[in-house]
C-alpha cells in the first residue's frame, strides 16, 4: 500500500510513541474566510500568529492565497528530539521563483523572515516551487545570526517530487544528538523524499528554538491548502515510578485470548475461527489480518503490509519497516527471517519504534546492503494461546 509507505516514514521520524509534548491543529472546526491570527490549535493550548499578511482558514484548512506568508507557534523550553509536520496540497499552487516554495521552519525570532538571508537562527525545510533548476527537490538550511549559513543541502537532482496532488513536509532535529532530518512525502503516488545532517558541537549554538510554524513563497502563490499541523518534543524525562504495592493474590478468571477477543468481534466461528482460515478469501489467512491489522471478513481489506524503504536520498540508510499490535505480548510474536530461517545480527538490526496510531506500532529495521539488494526478510508470525 502505498499511502502506508508514506505513514510509516511519518511515524519513523515522529516517534510520536515517546512525545512528552504534543501541539496539534487539524482546523476541522475552521470556518470558510475566517481569520488565521489568535487561532488557539485544537490540542497544545498554542496560539497561531503571523508574519506579513493575514492567513485564512477554510472549513478544515488554513488556505494562503499571496507570496510570502508565514504563520507559526511560539514555545519554549523544548528539548530533545523537536519534530513538525503538516499536510500541503499543491494542486492549485505556483511557488515560481528563485526562493519559491513551502517552507517549514524552527527559528528563536518569529518577527524574522523565514525565507532568505536573516539575521536570525532559523533551521528549515523547503520543497523547492517550479522555475528554477531545483524545482521538485528539498533543501535544508541552518542559518545563524551572527555566522550566516552553517549548512545548506538540496537532495539529488535525479529525485525529483511531484508537485501535485498532497504531501506531507516533515522536520525534525534532535538537540541531544545534534541531527537534523527532513522529509517530503507524496500522499498519493507514495514518492518520498529525505534530507539529513548532523551538526559538529561548535555549529550547534543556533540550535534553540522557540517559534516552529510554515510559510510559502511565489510569485503568484496561488491557492496552497495546509492541514495537520503536528508540533512535538520528546525531552526524554522519564515519569516518576509508582510507590511498590504488596501484591495481591490473583484472581483466576477464565478469559478468551486476545486473538480469540478480535476474531469473535467479527462474528466469525468454528473452523472460520481458526488462525489458518480465511473466510473472505483473499489469500490472507486469520492470523496474518490479526498481526497487521486487516478485516477478516472483507476481501479487499487484508492489513498494512511491510515494507522496505530508504531513509536517506543516497540510500545509505535502508529500513525494513513493519506494523506491530500493542497489545502483542507472550502470546503473539513477530519473528523476522531470511530464506526461511531466523535472521542473523549482521543481516538486521532494531532501531527503534514509533507510533502509527491507536492499536498499531512501526517497528524499524535497519538491514544490511545485501538484505536492500535481495529483500528477502520475512515476518514469521507465532501464535501461543493458552486454552
Amino acid at each position: 500500500m502505498k499511502w502506508l509507505l508514506c505513514v510509516l516514514f511519518s511515524a519513523v521520524l515522529m516517534q510520536g510513541a515517546s512525545a512528552q509534548f504534543v501541539v496539534k491543529d487539524n482546523f476541522d472546526d475552521a470556518k470558510d474566510g475566517s481569520f488565521f491570527r489568535g487561532r488557539k490549535t485544537s490540542e497544545g493550548n498554542a496560539v497561531w500568529n503571523e508574519r506579513r499578511l493575514l492567513t485564512t482558514l477554510a472549513a478544515g484548512q488554513v488556505v494562503v492565497t499571496t507570496n510570502n506568508q508565514q504563520a507559526y507557534i511560539e514555545k519554549d523550553d523544548l528539548t530533545g528530539k523537536i519534530t513538525m509536520s503538516a499536510k500541503v496540497n499543491l494542486n492549485h499552487a505556483d511557488l515560481s521563483g528563485t526562493l519559491g516554495g513551502f517552507y517549514m521552519a524552527m527559528t528563536d525570532d518569529a518577527e524574522s523572515m523565514l525565507f532568505g538571508p536573516s539575521d536570525s537562527n532559523i533551521l528549515w525545510i523547503r520543497l523547492a516551487g517550479e522555475g528554477s533548476e531545483n524545482a521538485g527537490r528539498i533543501q535544508m538550511r541552518l542559518n545563524d545570526r551572527e555566522k550566516g549559513i552553517l549548512f545548506t543541502k538540496f537532495s539529488e537532482k535525479d529525485a525529483i517530487m511531484n508537485l501535485d496532488g498532497i504531501v506531507l513536509v516533515t522536520l525534525v532535529y534532535d538537540q541531544d544528538h545534534l541531527d537534523m532530518e527532513g522529509t517530503v512525502a507524496n500522499l498519493v503516488t507514495g514518492e518520498t523524499l529525505s534530507l539529513s545532517g548532523r551538526l559538529t558541537p561548535k555549529m550547534a549554538k543556533p540550535g534553540v528554538f522557540n517559534s516552529y510554524g510554515f510559510g510559502v513563497v511565489g510569485r503568484e502563490s496561488g491557492t496552497v491548502f495546509i492541514d495537520d499541523f503536528m508540533l512535538s518534543c520528546n525531552n526524554g524525562h522519564a515519569a516518576a515510578a509508582p510507590a511498590p504495592q504488596k501484591p495481591k493474590q490473583p484472581k483466576r478468571v477464565a478469559k478468551a485470548s486476545p486473538y480469540r477477543q478480535w476474531i469473535s468481534g467479527f462474528g466469525l466461528t468454528a473452523a472460520n475461527a481458526s488462525t489458518t482460515a480465511d473466510p473472505d478469501g483473499d489469500t490472507f489467512n486469520n492470523l496474518y489480518e490479526y498481526a497487521f491489522g486487516g478485516d477478516p471478513t472483507n476481501g479487499t481489506d487484508h492489513g498494512m503490509d511491510p515494507i522496505y524503504g530508504d531513509l536517506d536520498e543516497e540510500g545509505s540508510s535502508f529500513v525494513y519497516i513493519y506494523p506491530r499490535r500493542k497489545d502483542a505480548g507472550d502470546d503473539l510474536e513477530y519473528l523476522l527471517e531470511r530464506n526461511g530461517v531466523p535472521a542473523e545480527k549482521g543481516d538486521c538490526e532494531m532501531m527503534n519504534t514509533a507510533d502509527l496510531n491507536d492499536n498499531y506500532d512501526a517497528v524499524i529495521v535497519r538491514v544490511s546492503p545485501e538484505v536492500k539488494q535481495s529483500q528477502d526478510i520475512k515476518i514469521k508470525l507465532v501464535l501461543h494461546e493458552n486454552q
